[in-house]
């Protein structure tokens, strides 16, 4: 995997990275807007795909962030083995 800063238009960068560096895959992720908001930004994902010589894979993005809750430690004595040094 190989990575580069490029300055430009991005959708015609992307492309151009990828004929030059003679990649098998493009791999991207999308807002994946809809209607008015594909229509006023426009969608580099989609133009990538619609002109990519090689094939696309697209992610998208999450609305949301979440993050699952971490698993409460158990309290020393409450895992039902005895703890060194207590009765048995």
């Amino acid at each position: 995997m190989t990575w580069s800063v490029r300055r430009g238009r991005a959708t015609e960068e992307i492309l151009a990275a990828a004929c030059e560096s003679d990649v098998d895959l493009i791999a991207m992720a999308t807002h994946g807007r809809t209607g008015l908001g594909r229509l006023l930004f426009g969608s580099v994902a989609e133009a990538v795909l619609r002109q990519a010589p090689v094939p696309v894979f697209m992610i998208r993005q999450p609305s949301e962030v979440t993050t699952a809750a971490a698993p409460s430690p158990v309290s020393p004595g409450r895992s039902g083995q005895p703890m060194e040094g207590s009765a048995r």
